[in-house]
Formats: C-alpha cells, structure tokens, sequence
C-alpha cells in the first residue's frame, strides 16, 4: 500500500540503501557518508516521484493522448529527448536528472480537468518511471507495478519523443545591439526572419536606444537572437 512505499521509499532514498545512493552519487558535490546520506534535490527526486505516482495512479493506466497537444505533453516528450542524450551521447547524468525534476515539477502541478489531460498526465508518469529507472531501479519497478505496469519495467522498452510535439511554441529571443545585450523577447516559434527583425526592432527598449542612430544592418540568428549593428 502507499504507507508501505512511502516507508520503503524513505528508506531507501535517505538511508543509502539500493537506490538512493546511484540517485545520490550522479552529483559529485554531494557529501556521502558511510550510512547515512542527507535529503539532497537529487535524492529527494525518489520520494517526490512516489508522492506524484500516487497522487495520480487511478490515471496511469490510459491510452496514448490524441488530439491537441497539451504543455504536459510537450513537456514530456521534451524531457524523453533531454534525458536520452544526456545518458547516451553526452554521459550527463546530473543534468538528466535535473530535467526528471524539472518534469515532476510540471506533473505536481498539472490538473487534470478532462479525460484528455488525465491521459496526459498518464503518459508523462509512465515515461517519467521508465526514464527514472537506470537511476532508482528497485522503487521503479515497485512503482510501476503499483500502478499497473506489466510485465517488469525492465523489460519495457525506452521511451521515444516525437520531435514535433517536443517543439516549443514560444521561444525566448534574445536582442543585441552591436554585440551588446539589450532585450528578450517571446515569440512564435518558427518565427521567419523578417518578422522576428520587426519585433525586435519594435521592442520599447530598442526603439529608444535607436533615437538619433543610423541603423546599418540587422543580423537574425533563427529561434535565438537579433543582433541590430547601429552607429
């Protein structure tokens, strides 16, 4: 039962046993004692996940989402994409879990209001638990079978993303004027450089620093940044 979990859970996260520690030692920065090892952001990512599991389970065992992409959904999907290159080409398992987190974070806060965000919130905690696996395998798998997971987590294959729902609709862009970092904007993504050099050029803090100057040319960096050269 939860009480059961949530008990082995500590143990295991707090107590150095199975799966705190591998959660743990990813982080060089952390104090590792021989027995004990204090609640860390890396370590407390196993008992924040159970407290999510649970809180969600009588969702978790729905069909894939269709029809419109929900935040959650992208958010998963960016996170599948993070979490596989930070483990198979990069070798960065600290910023692989910092992304786990960052996806608890974003389920924690999710409310599922229809049967289409339930199966949202679904998808997201199944990857979330096979993703989380190589790092806590034993509260994973005790996991996955509580909310219905079958057969062995272990046995299930690694989750893919789709490159298109992992795209983000907005996009930060920065703005410089002659090198120099002037502004940031949100806007579209997939913005076409003519439009993106308008608002920029639009942006209140620009148009005051471009009072009295000749503009000479603008240079867009697509989905990153304008550079507006004045003299």
């Amino acid at each position: 039962d939860y009480k059961k979990s949530k008990f082995m859970a500590e143990q295991i996260a707090f107590k150095m046993a199975q799966d705190g520690l591998p959660v743990v030692i990813v982080n060089p920065t952390t104090p590792i004692g021989a027995y004990d090892v204090k609640p860390t952001p890396t370590g407390r990512i196993v008992l924040d996940y159970l407290e999510v599991i649970h809180d969600a389970a009588p969702f978790a065992g729905k069909e894939e989402l269709e029809g419109d992409l929900k935040a959650l959904r992208r958010k998963t999907h960016q996170t599948i994409r993070k979490v596989t290159d930070d483990i198979e080409k990069n070798y960065h398992f600290n910023t692989a879990i910092a992304a786990l987190m960052e996806l608890i974070n974003e389920i924690s806060s999710f409310s599922p209001d229809s049967n289409e965000d339930r199966a949202a919130m679904a998808t997201a905690i199944r990857n979330m638990l096979l993703m989380l696996a190589p790092f806590a395998p034993h509260i994973c798998e005790d996991l996955w079978e509580t909310i219905g997971g079958k057969p062995s987590i272990f046995a299930q294959p690694w989750p893919d993303w789709d490159e298109a729902l992992a795209k983000d609709e907005k996009v930060e862009l920065v703005v410089q004027v002659n090198g120099k970092l002037r502004a940031k904007i949100s806007v579209p993504a997939g913005l076409n450089d003519d439009k993106a050099k308008e608002l920029a050029l639009g942006d209140f803090k620009i148009v005051e620093l471009l009072q009295g100057k000749e503009l000479v040319k603008v240079v867009v960096v697509k989905g990153k940044l304008v550079n507006i050269v004045i003299k």
